[in-house]
Parts: C-alpha cells; sequence; structure tokens
C-alpha cells in the first residue's frame, strides 16, 4: 500500500514556515508537508519517480533569445542581458501557463489582432521566441508535462493537494497537475 501526504500549498517560503509553527504546536501529524509551488514540484518528481531533466535550458534559451530578431527586447539585451532573459522567460511562461497543457500550438496559431498595437507586438515577439524555441519548454514547465504524463501505478506514493483558491493563483498548468495528482491518489 501506497503512502498517503497530503501537502498543503502555501504562496511563500515564509507563509509556509508560519503554518508549520501553528500546526506544529497545535497537533503533530505525520503525512503532512507544507510549501510552496517548487517544492510541490519537487515531492511530486519523487513521489512518481521523474527525474530532472538535465537540459541546457539557459542555452537553448539565450539562444532562440538572440535569434528572434527585431523582439521588443532586443535592446534591452544588448545592455542587460541576464536580467532582460530572466523577464523574458517569466513573460513567456506567463503565457504558455495561459495555456492548456499540451496545447503549446495553440498559441501560434491564436489571433491577437483585438489586442492594442503594443502588447500585440510584445505577444507576437513571445511567440516568435516559442517558435524559435521549437518545443523547448522552461524547467518548471517541462516539470509540469513530465509530471502529467507519468503513471499513477509508478508513483511510490500518494499526494492530495491542498490549496485555498487564489492564494496562491495558479497558472492552468499548475492548476491541471494539481488536479491530476488528486486524482490519482484517490
Amino acid at each position: 500500500m501506497k503512502s498517503l501526504v497530503h501537502f498543503l500549498l502555501v504562496p511563500d517560503g515564509s507563509a509556509a514556515r508560519r503554518l508549520r509553527r501553528i500546526i506544529a504546536t497545535k497537533t503533530p501529524c505525520m503525512g503532512v508537508q507544507i510549501g510552496t509551488w517548487l517544492e510541490l514540484i519537487e515531492q511530486a518528481r519523487s513521489a512518481y519517480l521523474v527525474p530532472k531533466r538535465s537540459n541546457d535550458w539557459s542555452q537553448v534559451f539565450q539562444h532562440a533569445l538572440a535569434n528572434v530578431s527585431d523582439a521588443f527586447w532586443s535592446q534591452s539585451l544588448e545592455v542587460a542581458p541576464q536580467e532582460t532573459a530572466a523577464e523574458v522567460e517569466a513573460a513567456l511562461s506567463l503565457l504558455i501557463g495561459a495555456t492548456q497543457p499540451g496545447d503549446e500550438d495553440g498559441i501560434t496559431e491564436a489571433d491577437f489582432d483585438q489586442l492594442p498595437e503594443r502588447p500585440r507586438k510584445h505577444v507576437e515577439d513571445l511567440v516568435r521566441l516559442l517558435v524559435e524555441l521549437d518545443g523547448s519548454l522552461p524547467e518548471e514547465l517541462e516539470a509540469i508535462q513530465q509530471l502529467m504524463i507519468a503513471e499513477p501505478s509508478n508513483a511510490i506514493r500518494k499526494l492530495v493537494v491542498c490549496h485555498v483558491d487564489d492564494f496562491p493563483v495558479l497558472t492552468r498548468w499548475q492548476a491541471v497537475l494539481i488536479d491530476k495528482l488528486n486524482k490519482d491518489a484517490n
């Protein structure tokens, strides 16, 4: 029989520490973990025996970033490459995270004509970057993708994820993964 872990998802490390302290002083309990989204990803990887891929995301991303010509980040990339890359990667992750997992192609086919000119250019540049990346995803999204296809029968323990709606606010990918983990635990 597989062990069951209840994972209480909180928005940040300080909330995790506060909640751990409250629970530890009220009722010591086993099988309860409290943590952030990244800690949940690590717990899920461990439970489903999904190893971290040793990909060279940083190099692939930097190369793709430089190859997209005349993008909104082009001049900033020359002046502050690391900071610019971090901001563009965050924006790309938000764009992908707003889609249904597995439907990244839907972004490239979407019509952004209803957007005002400047935001439309930004989104279109991010879409060009996504095409340039040719299926490569940021590490967190790649981990979610791996976990989504992981077989429940391969898991060494079950994870039930508990969280308060909009605390933290979840992307579609995150919500879909939590649903999968909770269904697999039943």
